[in-house]
């Protein structure tokens, strides 16, 4: 079995990585320059989907994170496509497993689901 090399790709603000399609192009081509062949995306974060999800839109009204709603982009589905051209592996990852947060900013499935809380 190969050696897993791979990185973690968050979806935080200091990260620019999934902002753009160029911006995915040049990571995944930079991450096998340097020798990796795995990526981490974070499809889960915040309660929200990096992927379009017919389930969240009809559970919560959210087909995908409404920063990438509002550009009309599908971040998860291009590094798929970016890291399988470079033969990088692509392992999706969930932070904080199925948490939402309890802020007023966060609420929508507290909202939608009290029982959760």
């Amino acid at each position: 079995m190969e050696e897993i090399r791979g990185v973690w790709i968050p979806n935080i603000p200091h990260s620019k990585v999934l902002d753009s399609q160029q911006n995915i192009a040049d990571a995944m081509s930079f991450l096998v320059d340097m020798g990796f062949n795995a990526v981490f995306p974070v499809v889960w974060n915040q309660g929200l989907t990096l992927y379009r999800s017919e389930i969240m839109k009809a559970t919560f009204g959210f087909e995908i994170d409404p920063h990438f709603a509002s550009q009309n982009r599908h971040p998860l589905k291009k590094l798929i496509k970016a890291a399988h051209e470079r033969g990088i592996a692509v392992i999706p990852w969930f932070e904080y497993g199925f948490a939402c947060s309890a802020r007023p900013d966060g609420r929508y499935i507290l909202v939608k689901k009290p029982h959760y809380l």
